[in-house]
């Protein structure tokens, strides 16, 4: 018991445990006014929006920006360069904004977070072996609950949108695995106080048998 207490808390601090995307950069990166580092094709950002720091990454292959010119009066895309600071937090704003509108209107984690409770409550850690892929796995499309579709077309809002969503999913998920967890715990203890008649198996008897079968 005592092994399996301990080895969920270490599991948590893993999982909890924050890294800063700034930590551990090669020398080589190249860093732009305003909290802005290039490291080969991304771009870790540092952006504060409405008295919130965000951290997050753009890659270089989403990173558009739409123009209007002389030869295209109607407007096209044109690839953003790194070295333009500006167009770089302009597109860190938008990812921003689709982060934000996924922490309003992404609400569908209930089917993974309540799955994951009920299998951690009845099986203990080997909840963990449906919570793992339910918190890593994107959330889908059509799960994503957003009002806009013709925003969300935007690579990069979509990004935030869909990163954040994820990472609202996995909170869920593994807030339940937590709960569920104790749930089993609970149980095992409440069990052995009362020597297996709970479960018909006493793990811990007073007579200091392994098992006791009732």
């Amino acid at each position: 018991m005592r092994f399996l207490l301990t080895s969920f808390l270490t599991i948590l601090f893993v999982i909890l445990q924050a890294q800063d995307p700034f930590a551990g950069l090669p020398g080589r990166s190249r860093v732009l006014p305003d909290q802005a580092i290039v490291d080969n094709d991304r771009v870790r950002v540092r952006l504060t929006v409405d008295g919130r720091t965000n951290n997050f990454t753009l890659y270089k292959s989403n990173m558009f920006e739409f123009v209007y010119d002389s030869v295209y009066p109607l407007g096209r895309f044109v690839p953003v360069e790194l070295t333009d600071t500006e167009a770089v937090f302009r597109l860190g704003k938008i990812y921003v904004q689709g982060k934000y509108g996924a922490q309003k209107n992404y609400k569908l984690y209930t089917p993974p977070a309540v799955t994951t409770l009920a299998l951690s409550a009845v099986t203990g850690p080997l909840g963990m072996g449906f919570a793992i892929p339910a918190a890593r796995t994107p959330v889908k499309i059509e799960n994503l609950g957003h009002p806009d579709m013709p925003l969300i077309d935007h690579r990069i809002y979509y990004q935030g949108y869909a990163e954040e969503a994820r990472k609202i999913k996995a909170r869920r998920v593994w807030l339940n695995f937590g709960v569920g967890f104790g749930i089993f715990l609970g149980t095992i203890f409440l069990n052995e106080s009362m020597d297996g008649d709970l479960l018909g198996t006493c793990f811990l008897c007073k007579d200091n048998t392994k098992y006791a079968f009732k």
